[in-house]
């Protein structure tokens, strides 16, 4: 029966290590986005880089560092696996527990590329040569899941040395290299707005009701000849600009995945913060600069706004309050 406990000891990522210099035929011929490099021992590169992700992968998986429990179930399942591989156990076995990771999280990359080890290891070059198609076609996109055991320049070198695995065995790319060349998976991306995970499902409702109803509301103050100089109006008009600022950073994480390890559960109530922080000071800002402005001869300041008032007045003509 399969398990999740299974433990990577060094002579385990040793034996790991060996198994990815075994199927490692490799020459310099790179296309498309992937771009030439000439890395020095590319066989010892790529079973450093896969031991290393695999170490991460078991120590992370532990930890069931993702929100969703789907997203840390494959991160196990991988793990699981990669263990198994380590010791030289059951490669069935290895390959069982990545398609069960697979089946739960079917954006889970790494799980293609360590099944395409698997049969590379038992000689059987075709079944190895699809499942690195399919692992760059996977990998297009860096995601959270990935950045969990992988960086993104450890990512970029894995896929050359894999593109470079199938130029020399001259396995015919034609109809991957178009997919290969998308920087965004635009199909991805619309069905995951049309059906957005549980954790995505509340911020893109208040999305799009913020964006319909404040253009709706802005209409309406245009047309009504609202003076957008005050202040209540113009917090509104911030208030959508802010809004739409935070949809870019949003659909940009889903796109590309933003840099420094941010996310949009992060960076879009920063940036609605930091754009109304901004407002607010540049108002208290130009208030106090009006406040402690000189006024003219005759006038003084009224207690309660600020406002210049005649000083003969009984009461503030901005304010219309007692002086």
């Amino acid at each position: 029966m399969l398990t999740h406990n299974h433990k990577i000891r060094p002579r385990g990522f040793l034996a790991l290590f060996l198994l990815a210099l075994l199927f490692c035929p490799y020459r310099a011929s790179f296309s498309m986005d992937i771009e030439q490099t000439s890395t020095p021992d590319p066989q010892k590169v790529f079973g450093r880089l896969v031991t290393r992700a695999c170490q991460k992968l078991q120590a992370q998986a532990k930890k069931r560092p993702l929100k969703l429990k789907y997203l840390n179930d494959s991160l196990q399942l991988t793990a699981s696996a990669a263990a198994l591989m380590a010791s030289g156990r059951d490669f069935v076995q290895a390959r069982a527990a990545l398609d069960q990771a697979v089946e739960k999280y079917p954006a889970n990359s790494f799980a293609f590329l360590l099944k395409a080890i698997t049969y590379s290891s038992q000689g059987d070059s075709l079944s190895a040569n699809r499942y690195f198609k399919t692992f760059l076609i996977e990998s297009r996109v860096f995601t959270g899941f990935d950045k969990i055991f992988l960086t993104w320049a450890e990512m970029r070198e894995i896929r050359k040395i894999v593109y470079g695995i199938l130029q020399t065995q001259n396995v015919p790319l034609t109809e991957e290299e178009k997919k290969l060349m998308q920087k965004i998976t635009f199909k991805n991306l619309l069905s995951y707005i049309a059906a957005p995970g549980p954790e995505d499902r509340g911020l893109n409702i208040g999305f799009i009701a913020v964006i319909a109803g404040g253009a709706a509301i802005l209409l309406l103050c245009l047309f009504t000849g609202v003076d957008f100089s005050r202040l209540l109006p113009r917090l509104l008009l911030i208030l959508y600009m802010a809004a739409w600022v935070s949809y870019g950073f949003w659909i940009v994480d889903l796109a590309f995945g933003l840099p420094f390890g941010w996310n949009r559960f992060k960076a879009v109530p920063l940036c609605m913060a930091s754009i109304l922080g901004l407002f607010f000071l540049a108002e208290l800002w130009a208030a106090a600069q009006d406040f402690f402005r000189p006024v003219e001869k005759g006038y003084k300041r009224c207690r309660h706004c600020g406002a210049a008032t005649p000083k003969l007045s009984l009461e503030c003509t901005e304010c219309r309050k007692k002086l």
